[in-house]
């Protein structure tokens, strides 16, 4: 289908160029930009058409436009092939990605084994600072008591 098909399809619809311009996340005018090619594919003339769709007044237009435009054999087979490859590239990322998930799991699990050691060695000095503390009081008492005795005599 050419941009020239689609934009008169969009002109008839209830829906604007801005909206749909909007509902791609793009800018209108790379959205006029795109309707000036002689071959849309056939994902973006699909998502256009679904998203003005159910606002085309009257729908055998969108139907005509797309029985009697030609998506060329070769256009065609060069976005499978683009699909594939990129297919792969997917599988192979997410390969990747599944390896360093695994990777952060065995950090993270690390990570935990640490944190549980260091609470126990933060309770074991909570613990042995009040042990501390209770024998230098101990011991201050005694000095105190002996200090009191020499001053008695």
């Amino acid at each position: 289908m050419t941009g020239e098909d689609l934009r008169n399809i969009i002109e008839k619809s209830d829906k604007s160029l801005a909206d749909v311009a909007r509902h791609l996340f793009i800018i209108p005018q790379t959205l006029n930009s795109k309707l000036k090619s002689k071959d849309l594919s056939y994902s973006f003339v699909n998502t256009v058409l679904k998203f003005i769709g159910s606002d085309v007044k009257n729908e055998n237009i969108v139907a005509t436009q797309i029985n009697s435009s030609t998506f060329d054999k070769e256009t065609l087979q060069k976005q499978v092939e683009t699909l594939k490859h990129q297919n792969e590239s997917l599988i192979s990322t997410n390969e990747i990605l599944r390896e360093h998930i695994d990777t952060l799991k065995k950090h993270n699990n690390a990570l935990q084994s640490i944190q549980g050691i260091l609470n126990s060695t933060e309770k074991l000095i909570y613990e042995n600072r009040e042990i501390l503390i209770r024998e230098l009081e101990k011991y201050a008492g005694k000095i105190s008591t002996k200090g009191n005795n020499k001053n008695a005599k």
